[in-house]
């Protein structure tokens, strides 16, 4: 069930905002959930303890109301949410995500849960004194744990990052990369121990790998197990690909993204420049257009007669044929703002900054 009715709509209604000290990530799968770890190990977290006090009166109606139909929608609503009908999801914010193949049907039914449930944030919002948003993810976090597998539920990661995930092991907060790309003369391994016989050895630069699985040694060294194979975002229950070995961590840069770009031709535009930190191409953003216009110029001065560039700048992209048939493609590692939603603008306009692999000799 996607949420569970008190059985009096009198009984108060206890949440538990709880933080850890350490941590902020959330999940039904992480074991260090504060909701989770209370029970084990109370004074490790700090918080605050809510008590929404009996509902009377207007205030118990408006509750009754919604519950009802919440309540009375709820077989129907499962049912787009696993099986051969599944296109609905649980979002991070207590809300349910409508994906592109949903009917007539399933999109009416969410749209009149995702309106009742606002409205049961808000009343509860006035109650708490908190946002409808902050309640609305308490209510997710809680009822994390009660969806059946095969159902979609949005989740936090450690690095701030959410994901979908369906419930069936293994956990995506156990293991956050699907992808790596393989730095120069990496091996692969028959176990996961630089002891153990090597399967392949003398990887190219930015080999991309599918992850199925990661452990760490004695050493305390983590290893991937890879595959050639395509890795879904979801894994089949049967999901069983053809393993090529281990990897160490060392020998890697994780792949979340699985993405790669290509500059367009250089017919109209200067080179564009790489720098190694992303604060440093903030604070050229932040400069007017003529002071950035200026300090662009610079850079390139300097890297045409061989001078030290310094300010954060590590290199200009490089120049090809005009021809375009040596095209160098370029991994996507991440996009800035991808965990804070952050978002960059440019005169005027939203554009993203890409975090690419740099290697240094």
């Amino acid at each position: 069930m996607m949420m569970s009715r008190p059985s009096r709509l009198t009984r108060p209604f206890i949440f538990k905002f709880l933080k850890n000290k350490n941590s902020e990530q959330t999940g039904a799968c992480d074991k260090t959930h504060p909701v989770s770890a209370l029970a084990r190990s109370a004074n490790m977290f700090t918080g605050l303890l809510l008590l929404l006090t009996p509902i009377l009166g207007h205030a118990a109606d408006g509750y009754r109301d919604l519950f009802a139909r919440m309540e009375a929608r709820q077989a129907r609503l499962e049912s787009f949410m696993y099986g051969p009908n599944n296109c609905l999801g649980e979002r991070i914010d207590g809300l349910i995500e409508i994906n592109g193949n949903c009917g007539s049907d399933a999109r009416t039914l969410a749209n009149l849960e995702n309106q009742d449930r606002y409205a049961l944030h808000l009343l509860m919002s006035a109650e708490l004194g908190i946002s409808p948003e902050d309640v609305g993810r308490e209510r997710a976090k809680r009822n994390q744990d009660r969806y059946r597998a095969g159902v979609q539920r949005e989740i936090q990661l450690a690095n701030g990052r959410v994901t979908w995930w369906n419930g069936h092991p293994p956990c995506p907060c156990e293991n956050d990369i699907s992808r790596i790309l393989t730095l120069s003369n990496a091996r692969i391994h028959r176990q996961p121990d630089s002891a153990s016989p090597v399967a392949r050895d003398n990887l190219r630069q930015y080999e991309g790998y599918g992850v199925i699985d990661s452990t760490q040694d004695a050493n305390g060294e983590t290893w991937f197990e890879i595959t050639g194979e395509y890795v879904p975002k979801n894994k089949p229950v049967n999901w069983s690909p053809a393993s090529l070995g281990w990897i160490a961590r060392s020998d890697v840069i994780p792949w979340r993204r699985a993405l790669a770009m290509r500059f367009t031709p250089m017919l109209n535009r200067k080179p564009s420049v790489f720098f190694d930190q992303d604060s440093a191409l903030l604070d050229l953003i932040d400069t007017s257009p003529a002071e950035r216009s200026r300090r662009l110029r610079d850079i390139r001065d300097r890297f045409d007669s061989g001078q030290p560039v310094g300010n954060g700048v590590i290199a200009l992209e490089p120049s090809i044929d005009a021809s375009q048939e040596n095209a160098i493609f370029y991994p996507v590692l991440d996009f800035h703002g991808s965990s804070s939603g952050g978002k960059i603008r440019l005169e005027g306009s939203v554009s993203r900054g890409l975090f690419a692999p740099s290697h240094k000799p």
